[in-house]
C-alpha cells in the first residue's frame, strides 16, 4: 500500500510516525514534510519516507504528483487544504483522499459558519455576535461587560482568537482584527462569544457521515508563556485522557453535542468524514443532566486521528474505509499516552522563530522517548 502524506507541521509527523508502523505499507511520501519527517523508516521494508517540494496549498501540483505516483489512499493534515477543498478535488478524479469536503471544512475555515450552525441546531454555546462593523462590535463587547473572546472568521493558524478582560481589551482586539487586520483576510469579520469560565478539554470523535464514534477526551494548552498569560497559539501541548468527565457525563456531552450536529450535517446536506474535534468549555453556572453545562466553544476538526486509539496498521484501514463508500468503521481503543508540552520560540503566539536554539539541557533523544518531533524550516 503507497500512502501520500499532506503537511509539514507536527500533526503530519505524527500522522507520518504512526502510519508508517503498519505492516501494510510500502512506500510513503509526505508533501512538502520537514528534515525530521525524512528520516523515518517503514515498518515493513526499512525504506525512508520521502519528502516531496510541493507546498500543501499547491493542489494543482499534488494532483499531478498523485496521478503520477498513484497513492492507495492521500491523508490530508493541514486545514487550508481542505478549505480550498483538496477532497473534492481528489474525489472528482477518482483518488481516494482521508479528510473532510470543502462544505464540511466550513466549520474551521469560518468560525461565523460554525456559530450560526451551532445556534440553529440546537448545539450548547456561549451567547455570541457576529461583526463586521467595529461600532457595533464594541456595543456588544460593552454589553458582556468586556469580558470577551474575540475570534476572527477565517484560518489563522490557531492565533485569532483573543481573550479579553475588560472593555478596554476587547476594542483593542475588536480594531486589531477588524482595522488593522492584523488576519488578512480571516478577519473581514468577528465573532464575540460571552466568556466561560471553566475547563476547556476536546471530544475526539469518527465520523462516516452517518454515524460517530467517540474516543478519550484530551486537553491541550494553547496559552503562550508561563500562566497562560500569552496570546493564543496553535498548539503548544497535550495530554489524554483528561480526569474531568465521567464515562456518563462523556455520553451525555455525546448526546447533547454530537446527535444535533450529525442532524444538522444531514439538513443542510453535509457529508462530514473525518475526525470530528469540537472544543468544550465545562462551567459550572448552569445546570444540565450532567451537573455541568457542555457548551461548544468552537468547533474544530483533525484530519490526524488519535493514534493512541489504533494498533499498528489499523489507523490506515480505518482512514481507508472512511475515505470510501462504506460506512460503520469500528476501532478498538488502547490506553492513552501523555503527549509533553512542546518547547517555543519567544514570540510562538505571533511570529514563531525559526532555527532558533534551544536553552534546556538534559533532554532525552526523541528516538528514545518514541515521540514525533517537529524541526522547523
Amino acid at each position: 500500500m503507497k500512502l501520500l502524506v499532506i503537511g509539514s507541521g507536527g500533526r503530519e509527523h505524527a500522522l507520518v510516525w504512526k502510519l508508517a508502523q503498519s505492516p501494510h505499507v510500502t512506500q510513503m511520501w509526505c508533501a512538502p514534510g520537514n528534515a525530521r519527517i525524512g528520516l523515518e523508516r517503514l515498518a515493513r521494508n526499512g525504506a525512508l519516507v520521502e519528502c516531496v517540494n510541493i507546498g500543501a496549498e499547491d493542489l494543482a501540483k499534488l494532483l499531478a504528483f498523485a496521478h503520477e505516483k498513484k497513492p492507495d489512499l492521500t491523508v490530508v493534515g493541514p486545514d487550508n487544504p481542505l478549505a480550498l477543498g483538496i477532497v473534492d478535488l481528489f474525489q472528482k478524479h477518482g483518488l481516494r483522499i482521508w479528510g473532510v469536503n470543502q462544505k464540511a471544512a466550513q466549520f474551521e475555515s469560518s468560525k461565523v459558519f460554525a456559530q450560526k450552525f451551532m445556534e440553529e441546531y440546537g448545539i450548547p454555546t456561549a451567547r455570541a455576535g457576529t461583526f463586521n462593523d467595529v461600532a457595533a462590535a464594541r456595543k456588544f463587547c460593552a454589553s458582556l461587560g468586556g469580558k470577551c473572546v474575540v475570534k476572527a472568521d477565517g484560518l489563522a493558524l490557531g492565533k485569532g482568537v483573543l481573550i479579553c478582560a475588560n472593555q478596554a481589551e476587547a476594542e483593542e482586539a475588536v480594531d486589531e482584527i477588524l482595522v488593522n487586520k492584523a488576519f488578512g483576510a480571516a478577519g473581514a469579520r468577528v465573532v464575540i462569544q460571552e466568556f466561560l469560565q471553566g475547563v476547556e478539554i476536546s471530544l475526539h470523535a469518527l465520523c462516516d457521515g452517518k454515524t460517530v464514534k467517540m474516543f478519550p477526551t484530551s486537553q491541550d494548552h494553547k496559552r503562550a508563556l508561563d500562566g497562560d498569560k500569552g496570546l493564543n497559539t496553535g498548539g503548544m501541548g497535550t495530554y489524554s485522557p483528561t480526569p474531568f468527565l465521567t464515562d456518563a457525563q462523556l455520553t451525555d456531552a455525546g448526546r447533547k453535542i454530537l446527535n444535533p450536529f450529525m442532524r444538522g450535517c444531514a439538513a443542510e446536506g453535509i457529508d462530514y468524514r473525518g475526525i470530528l474535534y469540537p472544543g468544550i468549555m465545562l462551567t459550572k453556572s448552569l445546570p444540565c443532566a450532567s451537573k455541568k453545562q457542555i457548551p461548544i466553544n468552537n468547533f474544530g476538526w483533525r484530519a490526524s486521528f488519535p493514534v493512541r486509539g489504533w494498533t499498528n496498521g489499523e489507523g490506515n484501514d480505518r482512514m481507508k474505509a472512511l475515505a470510501g463508500p462504506r460506512h460503520g468503521a469500528h476501532a478498538q481503543e488502547r490506553p492513552a499516552l501523555p503527549r509533553p508540552p512542546a518547547q517555543a520560540g519567544r514570540h510562538r503566539a505571533v511570529v514563531p522563530e525559526k532555527n532558533g536554539q534551544s536553552t534546556l539541557k538534559n533532554i532525552p533523544p526523541v528516538e528514545r522517548l518514541r515521540l514525533p518531533a517537529f524541526i522547523p524550516k
